[in-house]
């Protein structure tokens, strides 16, 4: 009756068509119970059980169809897929379950081989997020094409922050200057050190794209004020800073190549083992208390995002308990006794967050969390090689996993949604 905002007018041809003819509605009703289509027979069948269906169709009427047998299978396999837990199957991702019939024996050989295979604790945390999804990405490696943005990534204003802040501690390091101790610098210096390098690296890293206004506002001041700016309230937190324990090093990486800035006194182009483990990475920064033989490690984020409890208990995030070990190795590597392990640190340089700064990661027992994420990482390690890639089994992985996932369409994890 309407175009948008515009009625239409009637046809006067259907009027007189109607004047002319006896007419009859036709509903979706005249058609219930019967079926158009081999999709529509065997949504049908699976509804009504396939005894039914045999007793009730000749084989003639079936001979398009697919096989009775085929589709027992299929409804078995539907059935398998929504049980609870999902029971160990091919159909479920369990690749080498016994129903999984014969495994190319190359297929075999190089899941094997993954257990001797380096990794990033990312890719362990993807893995234990969802399994299915770290298949697609790890084992098929299936990419997506994304659309191209003129905006700066957040990925990329992080890479810029930790370039700018690696360079400042570093030349801080090299001039032996401590930003707790206000006699040993002069404060407009170190400001000025800090905005120099710091514009200095923007440029060279968006030369062929141009950073946008707003993130060079952020960057650098608001409105040119340079009180305004992340570099300034960094500053202002690190001046602030009383403890004993005082940043040490910086990117410190281990198990990749120093193809990007690290930090030459401590990083290391081998992998760590962790539980007969590789474990590659990199620790935004190592705090030291020298005289207590204790450490920190803190992580940068551009938000405010902290691990809870429950990522915690679920092994869904593994960076730093996982970080603490590492850099406990590490530290008695370099100075040969035995550093312990102080706090993590959250360290959010969101411009606009109240909470810009460090936040301490509070656990009950560390030691014993420590344990149990490197436990975790084993047993990850142990399911990659051994084929495991079934559906996330955490309790809120829609709101965890599922919402950010490109490969939910694939997966079938809706048809377990009302489980």
């Amino acid at each position: 009756k309407m175009d948008k905002d515009k009625e239409i007018v009637e046809s006067t041809f259907l009027k007189d068509f109607a004047n002319r003819f006896e007419l009859t509605e036709i509903k979706k009703e005249n058609y219930s119970g019967l079926i158009f289509s081999k999709e529509e027979f065997l949504e049908y069948a699976g509804k009504s059980g396939i005894d039914f269906i045999e007793k009730r169709f000749s084989a003639d009427a079936l001979e398009d169809i697919p096989s009775t047998e085929k589709m027992k299978k299929s409804i078995n396999i539907e059935k398998l897929r929504k049980e609870e837990g999902f029971p160990e199957s091919v159909y479920n991702g369990f690749l080498f379950a016994e129903d999984a019939g014969e495994i190319p024996p190359k297929t075999k050989e190089h899941l094997e081989k993954m257990q001797f295979n380096q990794y990033s604790i990312s890719q362990l945390e993807n893995y234990a997020k969802g399994p299915f999804k770290y298949f697609m990405e790890r084992i098929l490696k299936v990419e997506l094409t994304e659309e191209p943005t003129e905006e700066v990534e957040a990925l990329e204003l992080g890479s810029v922050l930790h370039s700018i802040l690696f360079n400042f501690y570093t030349e801080l390091r090299s001039k032996n200057i401590d930003l707790s101790d206000s006699t040993s610098y002069n404060f407009n210096e170190v400001k000025d050190l800090l905005f120099k390098i710091g514009r200095e690296i923007s440029e060279k890293v968006f030369y062929n794209s141009e950073i946008t206004f707003f993130e060079r506002e952020r960057l650098f001041g608001i409105g040119g004020k340079e009180e305004e700016s992340i570099l300034y309230k960094f500053l202002e937190n690190e001046i602030a800073n009383s403890d004993t324990f005082k940043p040490k090093f910086f990117e410190v990486s281990f198990g990749r190549t120093h193809k990007e800035e690290t930090d030459a006194e401590i990083s290391r182009d081998e992998p760590l083992k962790v539980a007969d483990v590789k474990l590659a990475g990199k620790i935004d920064r190592i705090e030291v208390d020298e005289k207590e033989k204790k450490f920190n490690i803190v992580d940068y984020k551009l938000g405010y995002t902290k691990p809870t409890r429950s990522d915690f208990a679920e092994g869904i995030s593994l960076q730093l308990p996982v970080y603490m070990r590492i850099t406990q190795l590490l530290l008695n590597e370099k100075y040969g006794c035995n550093y312990q392990p102080g706090e993590m640190y959250i360290y959010s340089l969101k411009f606009d967050e109240d909470k810009f700064g460090k936040t301490k990661i509070a656990v009950k027992d560390q030691a014993s969390l420590i344990n149990e994420i490197i436990e975790k990482v084993k047993f990850y390690v142990e399911n990659i090689s051994e084929g495991k890639f079934n559906l996330s089994l955490l309790e809120r992985r829609e709101e965890k996993v599922c919402r950010f996932c490109d490969f939910r369409s694939v997966c079938r994890i809706q048809e377990t949604a009302d489980r």
